[in-house]
């Protein structure tokens, strides 16, 4: 039994490497505990963080998986 955050990201997963992408970004709310370890546990790595990234001044972490 797949949570639907596990179900989108297999997706997106799956569309990336049809399309051939080399990876994929995204960018969550550094307090988002969950969907941070959720992003890590399927092999996406924080690159740096993005300050007043949301419209309450809150940053973001970009992360990325690279599919090669």
């Amino acid at each position: 039994h797949l949570t639907i955050g596990q179900q989108l990201i297999d997706k997106t997963i799956e569309y990336a490497n049809m399309c051939e992408a080399k990876k994929i970004t995204l960018e969550v709310k550094v307090s988002n505990d969950p969907a941070i370890s959720l992003y890590k546990k399927n092999g996406f790595e924080t690159t740096h963080i993005v300050t007043n990234y949301y419209h309450d001044g809150a940053s973001a972490y970009r992360m990325q998986k690279c599919l090669e």
